[in-house]
């Protein structure tokens, strides 16, 4: 299939997932003295951007349950947790150890042949990743558009990839509410994700 259409299918699906989050959060960002809004604002955007992600592939590819557990399930567990985090807010505790969890099931599944410290420094690596996007979503639009020109120049490197190409319709998508004054935030669920997507696709390539 081509790939313009399954990113399309894949902007449109995050375009209406995103919609329906700002009509019917399940998440609510309050002001507070950190944050630059002063008023409520649907958050735990990631939610929809992980919709997309998801649409997007089994619009081209079909279901797959082996690359569903490899890397949707990966994903999945990513944005839950930073719902929850968003939702209510988890101990810092439990938000590391989850993050070292995920990051260390999804280097084992692709590195487990590999010396142990390369391991280690894979996953310290992930973790960097996840929380450095976490610390950036705080402006409006910031993460989207790091992740945005991240994903673009990489496709300078590689083009016409197919994944590349679908990532980035989808952090559009979502950009469009997101953009200053936002509509929604990406949330915890959003730079979560998209941190450890970023770290994930450094480490495969």
């Amino acid at each position: 299939m081509n790939i313009y259409y399954i990113s399309l299918f894949g902007f449109l699906s995050t375009l209406l997932a995103t919609y329906t989050l700002t009509k019917h959060p399940i998440v609510i960002s309050k002001p507070t003295s950190r944050g630059l809004h002063d008023a409520n604002i649907p958050s735990s955007g990631g939610i929809a951007i992980f919709v997309g992600l998801l649409s997007c592939y089994i619009y081209g590819y079909g279901f797959d349950v082996f690359v569903f557990l490899k890397i949707f399930l990966a994903l999945l567990f990513v944005v839950t947790i930073g719902y929850l985090d968003d939702k209510y807010a988890l101990p810092k505790i439990i938000r590391f150890a989850s993050q070292i969890f995920i990051s260390t099931l999804f280097v084992l599944s692709y590195y487990f042949h590999i010396p142990f410290i390369f391991i280690v420094l894979m996953i310290i690596f992930l973790v960097y990743f996840i929380n450095i996007y976490n610390f950036m979503d705080g402006i409006d639009s910031l993460a989207i558009y790091q992740g945005i020109f991240f994903f673009i120049g990489l496709m300078l490197f590689i083009p016409g990839n197919e994944v590349l190409l679908s990532i980035t319709s989808c952090l559009l998508a979502f950009l469009l509410f997101n953009k200053h004054p936002s509509r929604i935030f990406l949330g915890n669920s959003g730079s979560y994700l998209i941190g450890f997507i970023v770290g994930i696709i450094l480490l495969i390539i």
